[in-house]
């Protein structure tokens, strides 16, 4: 059996240009997101259709929700502020 070095090969990090380093980031990055891709597939295969359909109609129904609520809390706000800009108009009419 050979010994295995525990030398650095030739190439350190310091003997590394910077482009040498950002080509062997994008690799390590490339495989990384294959990685997550991979592991996305194998659970989406553990669900069954149903779930992740019925799953994305909750989703989708809980989205309208939210935006039904803050746009009328918005108009409640920007009514809020056109009737202080027309008291405020109000009162400098008066004052003149």
């Amino acid at each position: 059996m050979t010994k295995k070095s525990t030398k650095p090969a030739k190439a350190t990090e310091e003997e590394m240009t910077e482009e040498e380093q950002a080509t062997v980031f994008k690799i390590f990055m490339d495989h990384q997101r294959k990685a997550a891709e991979e592991a996305g597939k194998a659970l989406e295969g553990l669900v069954p259709t149903a779930v992740r359909d019925h799953g994305s109609a909750a989703f989708k129904e809980m989205v309208e929700g939210y935006r039904q609520l803050f746009n009328s809390a918005l108009d409640k706000v920007v009514d809020r502020i056109e009737k202080t800009k027309v008291e405020e108009a109000d009162d400098d009419t008066k004052k003149k």
